[in-house]
């Protein structure tokens, strides 16, 4: 929970858009995840918060697949201007 105005600084795993369990996932029972593209991140955190710093950087996972991770600082309870 945030105060109105209240920064908040994340990160999560983006990619091509796509959804689904990931392969080379060794977790029982297969973990669902969500891979938003860094546009989709940024809308669904814009539409919340004015995003003060957005960044993202390539990293390569098991089976070489290519994910992004997106770091996120965002100002809640203001809206974008």
């Amino acid at each position: 929970m945030l105060r109105p105005g209240a920064t908040a600084a994340f990160g999560v795993w983006g990619g091509a858009g796509i959804e689904g369990t990931n392969p080379d996932d060794t977790i029982e029972p297969p973990r669902y995840f969500n891979w938003r593209t860094n546009l989709a991140v940024q809308a669904e955190v814009g539409a919340h918060a004015f995003i003060e710093q957005f960044d993202t950087w390539p990293v390569v996972g098991a089976g070489g697949r290519e994910f992004r991770y997106q770091w996120i600082v965002a100002r809640f309870g203001v809206r974008r201007s």
